[in-house]
Parts: structure tokens; sequence; C-alpha cells
């Protein structure tokens, strides 16, 4: 019998079902695919800012590398404007050296800068995804549409049996409601995935771990107040907006405008539990050295919805 035919009262019922189990199918395919999680040791694992700005996500990293170079005094805020000093680059990170090559550019725009660091965060990406924490490109892709083609399907099936009632002057409220659920459903699960469980729950620990330094890069009143490592490292985990000093805000409003101006980019954090040590040796310009969190341990979740294990 065609669906289309079957009376109202039918069509909801069935249709709420099928929503139903799309949802649930929808999670679990989510869910499996965005990789494992359960609780993880970590034994001295080592993470410079990039690689933690990478777990943010990877637009994180370049706002990360052009805090670090504006910090430096490889750039600065020519009003809205950011334009390079003049001052030679003496650097090893290819982020640092592509964000800097965009912005010698003078027709630098965001896509640009985006797309000179693409090489560099695809580099840094390759070892994450083989410790657990970020999700392959193939796997990425699964986890964002065979949940959203299971929603998709079932609008296509609500819409139609709308347009039909429309036709024979049935009333069709209940239905468009639904409907509605159903959209919701689906641009919930077609956000994009980057981290897996895993991933979420070292980000949720390091942030944790690091609540001083995000405490410190709000309160400073001067560059001086923090070398640029650390600064780099609160970027990394909490944003643009966590950095409150007049010129990092212009930077904000220029390539983060999306960033609230008295908050910062922390929200995204998930949950998959660690034991871990995640400390970072590496230098600023100044030859100083700071750590990235010792030893937490955080318990395991899933993540709820249609959506677990995104990033952006």
């Amino acid at each position: 019998m065609n669906p289309m035919d079957w009376t109202g009262p039918q069509f909801l019922r069935v249709y709420a079902v099928l929503f139903v189990i799309a949802l649930i199918l929808g999670i679990t395919l989510r869910r499996w695919l965005t990789g494992p999680g359960g609780p993880l040791m970590f034994t001295h694992q080592q993470l410079g800012p990039y690689e933690v700005a990478l777990l943010s996500g990877p637009k994180e990293v370049v706002h990360t590398a052009l805090a670090r170079l504006l910090h430096m005094g490889m750039i600065r805020m020519d009003g809205p404007n950011i334009e390079a000093t003049g001052k030679h680059l003496n650097s090893n990170s290819p982020i640092e050296r592509a964000a800097y090559g965009a912005v010698s550019s003078e027709s630098m725009t965001l896509p640009a800068l985006h797309s000179r660091a693409e090489p560099a965060i695809e580099e840094l990406k390759d070892p994450l995804v083989e410790q657990g924490w970020l999700v392959d490109t193939q796997r990425a892709r699964h986890a964002r549409w065979l949940p959203t083609l299971l929603f998709f399907a079932l609008l296509g099936l609500g819409l139609g049996k709308i347009a039909v009632g429309m036709s024979r002057d049935k009333p069709v409220s209940i239905l468009a409601l639904f409907s509605l659920f159903t959209f919701i459903a689906l641009l919930v699960s077609s956000r994009k995935v980057w981290r897996t469980r895993k991933g979420e729950t070292a980000l949720r620990a390091l942030r944790r771990e690091q609540s001083a330094l995000r405490v410190t890069a709000r309160s400073a009143k001067s560059p001086d107040v923090m070398n640029s490592h650390d600064l780099a490292l609160a970027v990394a985990l909490f944003g643009l907006g966590v950095v409150t000093l007049n010129d990092f805000e212009l930077l904000r409003r220029q390539v983060a405008p999306e960033v609230s101006s008295g908050g910062d980019s922390s929200s995204s954090g998930g949950s998959c539990g660690s034991s871990s040590s995640c400390g970072s040796s590496s230098s600023d310009s100044g030859g100083s050295s700071s750590s990235c969190g010792s030893s937490s341990s955080c318990g395991s979740s899933g993540c709820g919805g249609c959506g677990g294990g995104g990033g952006d």
C-alpha cells in the first residue's frame, strides 16, 4: 500500500516510529564511526601548542599561530588590518611560516591563510589520528553523512505526505511539526566530525588542568605577562577570546568574529577518559618553557544526541 494513501493517524504513527529508529541508529552510527572511547593511559605524552590547537579544530591552529606571531612582534594590527612588521621569522613551525607568509602577502584573505596552512595542519593531524584522538577523513565523512541521510530520507517522506495532504485539503499541522523535528535532527547530525571520543576527553582534561592559564590570559594587562608559548597554549585551548589585550581583541574581530568578545571558545569539549600526563617542553622565542597538564584522569562517557565527537 502506498504510504501517501494512508490516513493521517496511520502515517503519523509510522512516521513517529521511523523517527525514533532513525534517531537511535544515527546516534549509534556516529558514536561508532567517531572512534574509540573509554579510559586512556598517556605516558609522558608531549603536546605542543599547535597539537593542542589541533584538538580544538583546524581554525584554532591558524588562530594560535597568528596570536603567537602577534605576541612575538612578527605581525601587528593596523586598525582592523593584519600586517607583517618586516622582522625576520626564525621559526621551525610550518604553521607559523604559512601564517606569516599569508600575512606578508598583499592580498591576504582568511581563505588564503587557511589554504596555506592546510598542508601543515594535515602533517600535524596524522600522529593524532594514529593515537586515536582525531578521526581520519574517511570515517569523519561517514560519521557525518550516514546519520544525516537517514533523516534526509525521513524528511523527504514527511514533506511528500504534507504535499499530498495539502492537495487534498487535509490538516497537516502535526506532520509539519514532526517534519520540523526531523529537520532539526538532520542539522544536528550533519555537524562536522573532527575529534574521536578519546580526543574529546583529552581536550576537556587539558582545559581543566590549564584553568589557571586561562585566568592569567584573561587578566593580563600587558603582553609581557605571558611568554609566547603560554599565550599560544591559552589560545589553543580557550580560543582568541581568552586574551583581552587590545591588539588581540582586534585580531579576534578580524579572524574569529563568531567568538564573543568577553568569552572564549572552550565550549566544544567533550568526554572520553584519560589518565594523562600531557606536558609540552617546547620553548618560545624568549627561551622559557611551559608544561601542559600533568597526571589527570577523567572518566569516559559518550556523546549525546545525534552529534557526539564533532569539531569545526
